[in-house]
């Protein structure tokens, strides 16, 4: 199955389970056969409600693989950074997990990058993925939006969705606006083509 068939309804972010300054494993099993047990369709660890930012790299890889280990539903790996080849490496680090996916964000301590910047950097992203790619349109974090101009300009590249391009872009994680929306159905035309 195609991953962008696999993510078709819930989606659910996970928290990070600590305990005394160490990943709580035991925590994190339990939470995540309560997601599964509630019906969910795939897990997001390592996101913003995983509190990325505050992640070692080891703790991110060994996060994402106890998820992979525990569940039995698509994981879509947090890859958040802020350089291309630091991105790239996240998704490296999340397909060596076993993640089926990774979620990027536009660059977040530049806030001031024209649309246009964000595109040439979410395609330089995809050229060197190593799993399929959602972007992950959370601006509250990243302190900028991702454009329907951009998103639109990303899938006319031909990237979405594709099982032939591999790694395709397969979606867009819009965190609670709806500035994407017209984007979205231009996404999904292309991907229809």
């Amino acid at each position: 199955m195609a991953i962008r068939d696999a993510l078709r309804g819930i989606t659910a972010p996970t928290v990070t389970p600590f305990d005394d300054g160490a990943i709580d494993e035991a925590d994190l099993t339990d939470l995540l056969a309560h997601l599964e047990d509630g019906g969910i369709d795939a897990v997001f660890p390592c996101g913003t409600t995983g509190e990325f930012p505050s992640l070692t790299t080891e703790e991110q890889r060994r996060i994402v693989a106890a998820t992979v280990d525990r569940v039995d539903v698509p994981v879509v790996a947090g890859a958040a950074a802020t350089s291309v080849a630091d991105t790239v490496t996240a998704i490296d680090r999340a397909a060596e997990a076993g993640a089926d996916a990774a979620a990027i964000v536009a660059p977040y301590f530049t806030t001031a990058n024209a649309p246009d910047g964000n595109r040439r950097f979410f395609e330089a992203v995809l050229d060197d993925a190593a799993l399929p790619v959602l972007l992950y349109n959370i601006p509250q974090c990243t302190g900028q939006r991702i454009e329907p101009e951009t998103v639109a300009a990303v899938a006319e590249r031909g990237v979405i969705p594709s099982d032939e391009v591999r790694p395709p872009l397969v979606g867009v994680d819009d965190a609670g606006t709806d500035a994407i929306a017209a984007a979205l159905e231009t996404t999904l035309e292309v991907g229809r083509q």
